[in-house]
This record gives structure tokens, C-alpha cells and sequence, in this order.
């Protein structure tokens, strides 16, 4: 009984809904426009929409948080997992991605943790998918090198940020300005609609034994490819333009 009291207060104190307590966690960040991969009102109304459907519990951090616990159980048991518990990860992974942004838009929960980590987190998540996808004969090693490198951006943007400030003897400091570092963009939308979209495909193809979906899932998880490297080169080309 103590420890649903105790639960209670902790809730009712918001750290619970709110976030674990620090600044860098749970302080509120301006939304603006380029926060939007859609711009309009129309977009606007329809996240709102979207955002009032959702339990007041749910935290756009947790979602993240969610995401990097998921990738560590795949990177850990994923090998052992029947194909239809996959079909349901990847699912709720899509899920969690677009409600975690609707969500911090919407009720103005954007934080710099979820600024930096939720990237990370779509991240590591499709690597852990691939991964699995690889130890299971569904896709080729290739593919998966691909991935990484139209995902470097994680990486290369804050390396060159580091050798910008040290160039101009400056102290760099990775979280200034992580709105500017990882702003969503339509490209990275579109990528991780083909991303998505190509492990359902592949492991419907699996579930069902169907080489004709296997092509079709490998063909969308392609073109997801082809636009990540878009995204990248659009990265690169505003980090020079405007480097941060």
C-alpha cells in the first residue's frame, strides 16, 4: 500500500508525466516552424487532431526511450523472435516515431533529450531491424552498409561541428543548438516511410514464404536508401550553408 502511495505522489508531482526531473530532459522548447516537415494549417490541424487522441500519460521521451530499449532487446534476442512479433515491433516503432513528434509539437513537450535522442533512436532501431533481418537470410550484409552510410549524418554532423568550433578556438557544445543539428526535413519523412514500409514488406515475405513480397520489400527498403542519401547531402549542404 505504501508503494502505490508512493507511486501516486510521484505521479501527481509529474515526474512521471512530465519527465525525469532535469532541464535537458523535461524543460519545453519553442516549437517553430521548421520543426514541420509540412508546412501549413492544414498539417497543424491534423497533428492536433492526431495529438488529442492520445493519453495525457504518454511522453514523447518515453517514446524514445522505448525505441532504445527496443533496439537492445533485438540486438539481444532478436534472432530468437518469430517473425509476426517482428511484424508487431516494427509496427509500434513506426507508431511511437510519428506520435512522439506530433505529440511534442502539439502540447509543447519538445525537449533538447528528445531533440537528440529521437533520431538516435529511429537509428538504432532500423540498424537492430536490419541486423535481424541479415542473421535471418532475409536481406544481404550489403544493404545493410548502405544504410549506415546515408545514416552518417548522425556522426558527421557533430564531427564537423566539433572541428568548426575548434578551428575557430571556440569550446564546442554538442547540445547548443540540437534543433539546428537534427530539424526534421521532408526527405527524412519520406526515408522513414520506405524504411517502414520495406521491413513489413520483408517480413510478410518471410511469414508467408513469398518471393514476389520479398522482391517488393527489398525494392521499397531501396528506395528508402536512395532517399536517406538525399537527406544526407541535404544535411551537408545546409550544415555548410549555415554551419552551427
Amino acid at each position: 500500500m505504501k508503494a502505490i502511495t508512493a507511486l501516486t505522489v510521484y505521479f501527481k508531482k509529474g515526474w512521471l508525466r512530465d519527465g525525469l526531473g532535469s532541464p535537458f530532459f523535461c524543460e519545453a522548447l519553442p516549437v517553430s516552424e521548421s520543426d514541420y516537415s509540412f508546412h501549413g494549417d492544414w498539417y497543424k490541424r491534423f497533428e492536433n487532431t492526431m495529438a488529442s487522441i492520445i493519453p495525457p500519460i504518454w511522453v514523447p521521451n518515453y517514446l524514445t526511450i522505448f525505441r532504445l530499449m527496443v533496439s537492445a532487446f533485438l540486438i539481444g534476442f532478436g534472432s530468437r523472435l518469430p517473425f509476426f512479433v517482428l511484424f508487431i515491433i516494427i509496427a509500434l516503432g513506426g507508431l511511437s516515431d510519428f506520435f512522439d513528434g506530433v505529440i511534442a509539437r502539439s502540447k509543447n513537450k519538445k525537449t533538447r533529450f528528445g531533440t537528440v535522442f529521437d533520431p538516435i533512436a529511429d537509428k538504432l532501431l532500423m540498424l537492430a531491424l536490419l541486423g535481424v533481418l541479415v542473421f535471418q537470410n532475409t536481406i544481404g550484409l550489403f544493404l545493410v552498409l548502405l544504410v549506415g552510410l546515408a545514416e552518417s549524418h548522425i556522426l558527421v554532423i557533430p564531427a564537423l561541428s566539433f572541428a568548426y568550433h575548434l578551428f575557430k578556438n571556440e569550446s564546442p557544445r554538442p547540445f547548443t543548438s540540437p534543433e539546428k543539428r537534427v530539424s526534421p526535413s521532408l526527405l527524412g519523412k519520406i526515408k522513414m516511410f520506405f524504411y517502414v514500409s520495406g521491413f513489413l514488406f520483408l517480413i510478410v515475405s518471410r511469414m508467408i514464404d513469398s518471393s514476389a513480397i520479398l522482391a517488393i520489400g527489398t525494392q521499397v527498403l531501396e528506395a528508402g536508401i536512395v532517399t536517406a542519401f538525399l537527406a544526407l547531402a541535404h544535411y551537408a549542404i545546409r550544415w555548410v550553408r549555415d554551419p552551427y
